[in-house]
């Protein structure tokens, strides 16, 4: 009888450190989502597909509104920044109007004009906004691992510079007046230039073309949102 007890105990020691096993491994691949393991930092929801991304309108007061970016007003204040985005090392457009529901009237503060990579950052008094907030804008889904469907695995990840140095949470990064931003999502081995060329973002500043919308005959608008019918 006490070796009948004995071997009840062991059979059932050993079903307890199975199923423990089976319960670990799970969490692990849980944590892993199947893939790689997440990547810690903000995380912007948005539109998970492949680029190139046109600017998305629908929602676009709303995430104005939850992202708290004010419509540009005056425009008293009038900040830019320069981004550019690389996937295995082809450059990906970003979206010209972004930000910008000119059909609707819908005008957010931080915005583009057109697809040479120049942020623009306009209102009545200064506010701050983060890449995190551009992404919104633009609804595409971005984060430390991932930018709309580009995700990290199989070798490729996402990397973030600005002013040349990388940075670990990008969507929580302050844009700031004539930050170079560099998006890259590749093996690694790509040559990437994080010093492109700033031309667009000097002739912003210098209130050329670049700097606003144009009027029809080329003529520059006293407001860079409003545009002739």
């Amino acid at each position: 009888m006490p070796e009948r007890s004995g071997s009840r105990f062991n059979v059932r020691l050993i079903g307890a450190l199975a199923v423990l096993a089976i319960a670990a491994a799970v969490v692990v691949l849980l944590a892993r989502g199947g893939d790689e393991p997440a990547v810690a930092g903000t995380t912007v929801a948005g539109r998970e597909t492949p680029p190139p991304w046109s600017a998305d309108y629908a929602g676009l007061a709303q995430r104005a509104r939850t992202r708290g970016i004010p419509e540009p007003g005056k425009e008293t204040f009038h900040r830019h920044a320069l981004l550019r985005i690389y996937q295995d090392g082809l450059l990906v457009p970003l979206a010209e109007f972004l930000g910008l529901d000119r059909k609707r009237k819908v005008y957010a503060g931080l915005h583009t004009h057109d697809a040479s990579g120049v942020l623009h950052l306009e209102a009545d008094k200064p506010f701050t906004a983060t890449l995190g907030d551009l992404f919104a804008m633009w609804n595409v889904a971005f984060g430390p691992d991932r930018m709309g469907a580009l995700k990290n695995g199989d070798g490729r990840e996402l990397r973030v510079y600005v002013n040349g140095k990388r940075i670990e949470d990008p969507a929580a990064h302050v844009i700031k007046k004539d930050d170079v931003i560099v998006i890259a999502f590749d093996d690694g081995e790509q040559e990437l230039d994080l010093t492109p060329d700033t031309t667009a973002l000097e002739k912003a500043n210098k209130g050329g073309p670049m700097a606003c919308s144009l009027g029809e005959k080329g003529e520059k608008k006293t407001s860079c949102i409003i545009e002739k019918e």
